[in-house]
């Protein structure tokens, strides 16, 4: 009975040690043949076990490393940082991830990722992926975006630069229209100036000139110069800025633009016909506003005299259309070529050579209407001419 029972408990034996050589062997293939890097490490931060792998990612033999702190293989910058997680996770009992940088051998660094988890007597299980790679790509993309940053801020002050020297160019081309609008208006007031000063020295030479008369010249030649000078401050209100958006008649920003631009259409026999609704009002800068549509007009106006229209005619209609203030500026003078039309608006594009427009005039009266307004200028050709279409708030 005693031989039966060592046989048999030679038998379990075996067993046992059958089942301890699988479990060793499912162990190597778990623990030293893993993609991850491995490190065992006692409560004194000593390496204990390492893996195939960590070994591999960091350029030495893995028995080399058994039984050294693990100070020696962490980057000097990342040492509180190790010990602070590895600390974390013993007072937590649970998983502690982070990044940090590791030293192969020679001292080479590199990035990797950590995983610290608590095991028994206090030891810590570490796994560590390399990830050098995804580093190198994050800091390329960190540099190309900064680049990209600084490329678009240059981008964006050659743009400012751009808009300034354009808003520049529309203020000149502005004033040599203005100019001109007021050399027109003055044209017939110095021509009645002129003949009255004629009038008073014809009759002072003949000896007829009576102090009555004498009154009444100056009377008249006054009246004359005031209005001129009324004229003046007419452009200089027209072209003053406005501060703060308010609520105006778009019938008033019609007659304060044809006040200025009315005697140079009179003269070229350009008629004005206005219809709609009086009462439409807009939100914006009524000056603004009203630049833009003696734009339209001296468009309009050039339109005429270049395609030599034996009845220039120039409509204005005005109207409320979903809640929105809309004008309509519509000429018989021809129309804009299809092949421009899609351009008109561009800055510096112009169809009228060098001498005779800058190009800017449209796409500044856009940028008026749609940004500093939040509306939209259109344009299309309708019945031989062209139709500009202004709408903006209410």
């Amino acid at each position: 009975m005693h031989q039966i029972e060592l046989e048999m408990q030679n038998v379990e034996l075996r067993r046992a040690q059958a089942e301890l050589a699988d479990s060793r062997s499912r162990y190597f293939d778990l623990y030293d043949l893993a993609p991850v890097g491995y490190l065992t490490l006692s409560e004194q931060s000593m390496i204990r076990e390492v893996n195939l792998a960590a070994a591999t990612m960091l350029g030495v033999v893995r028995n080399s490393l058994v039984n050294e702190p693990v100070s020696c293989i962490l980057h000097k910058g990342e040492l509180n940082t190790f010990y602070r997680q590895c600390t974390l996770c013993h007072e937590t009992n649970s998983p502690q991830v982070w990044e940090m940088r590791l030293l192969r051998a020679g001292g080479v660094p590199f990035w990797a990722h950590l995983q610290a988890t608590p095991a028994q007597n206090g030891e810590c299980w570490v796994t560590m992926n390399d990830i050098s790679e995804r580093k190198l790509a994050e800091e390329k993309l960190s540099q190309l975006h900064q680049t990209l940053e600084a490329r678009v801020a240059e981008m964006v002050a050659d743009l400012r630069r751009k808009d300034l020297a354009m808003i520049q160019q529309n203020r000149l081309a502005a004033m040599g229209e203005m100019i001109g609008n007021i050399a027109h208006q003055w044209r017939q007031p110095l021509n009645a100036i002129s003949l009255m000063v004629q009038s008073v020295q014809s009759e002072y030479d003949s000896g007829t000139l009576t102090s009555e008369e004498v009154h009444h010249n100056v009377h008249e030649i006054m009246e004359v110069l005031q209005h001129m000078s009324g004229t003046i401050n007419d452009f200089r209100n027209f072209f003053r800025e406005d501060k703060e958006r308010r609520q105006f008649l778009l019938s008033t920003a019609v007659s304060s633009s044809l006040a200025l631009v009315s005697a140079s259409l009179k003269s070229h026999n350009i008629r004005v016909e206005i219809a709609g609704d009086e009462t439409v009002t807009a939100t914006g800068y009524q000056n603004e506003y009203a630049q833009v549509l003696l734009n339209l007009l001296s468009n309009s106006r050039d339109a005429c005299l270049e395609h030599s229209v034996s009845d220039p005619r120039i409509s204005i209609r005005i109207a409320r259309e979903n809640g929105r203030a809309v004008m309509y500026i519509r000429d018989n003078c021809g129309g804009i070529p299809d092949d421009v039309l899609p351009r008109i608006f561009d800055p510096y594009f112009t169809t009228r050579g060098p001498d005779k427009g800058t190009g800017v005039g449209l796409y500044m009266s856009r940028t008026i209407i749609e940004q500093n307004m939040g509306g939209h200028l259109s344009a299309r050709n309708v019945n031989g001419g062209a139709e500009f279409r202004i709408e903006v708030h209410s």
